[in-house]
């Protein structure tokens, strides 16, 4: 099993146990948060957990904060967890390659736009259909960000950090 397996098979885990929380299957959405922040470990190591664990808190402190905001916490209480999850398994596959990410990171920028237009776009009431808990679009919305901006966020850091550090051998030579 290669990089880009784990990286789809750890996504997806983390994608089923979102939809398991919004449907109140906690102990699932929990087991399977946790087997993807631990197959990221387990891809990586936990040394890059110690030296990305600043990252990994600043994140998980901030969808804390959007899901305390919006009162999701008090709705759907095994998020601030999966946020933990979420976060771990990010910034660890931000140690990956670009030969990986690359792959990956245009594909779900096309998914998230399409669901984000598909969530603008449909009524309320159909969103009540897939997740009875849902009161407005902009809950929906925010569970996307949650669930999908700290990917790109990682991501764009990433890329920053590799232009810097071409900048500077350029300067260098």
């Amino acid at each position: 099993m290669n990089h880009h397996d784990k990286l789809f098979i750890g996504f997806n885990c983390l994608i089923l146990a979102y939809a398991y929380a919004l449907y109140g299957e906690h102990a699932v959405a929990l087991f399977l948060g946790t087997f993807a922040a631990g197959l990221s470990i387990y891809t990586h190591s936990v040394r890059c957990v110690w030296k990305n664990y600043y990252r990994i808190l600043c994140t998980c402190f901030i969808g804390l904060v959007v899901l305390h905001v919006t009162h999701l916490n008090v709705t759907y209480p095994t998020l601030p967890y999966l946020c933990l999850c979420n976060a771990i398994f990010v910034w660890m596959y931000q140690e990956s390659s670009f030969k990986v990410l690359d792959f990956v990171m245009p594909k779900l920028l096309l998914i998230v736009l399409s669901l984000l237009v598909l969530t603008l776009i449909m009524p309320l009431h159909l969103l009540r259909f897939f997740v009875s808990d849902i009161n407005s679009t902009f809950e929906q919305v925010v569970l996307l960000g949650l669930i999908f901006l700290p990917s790109f966020y990682a991501y764009l850091y990433k890329c920053k950090k590799e232009m810097h550090r071409n900048h500077f051998k350029i300067w260098l030579s």
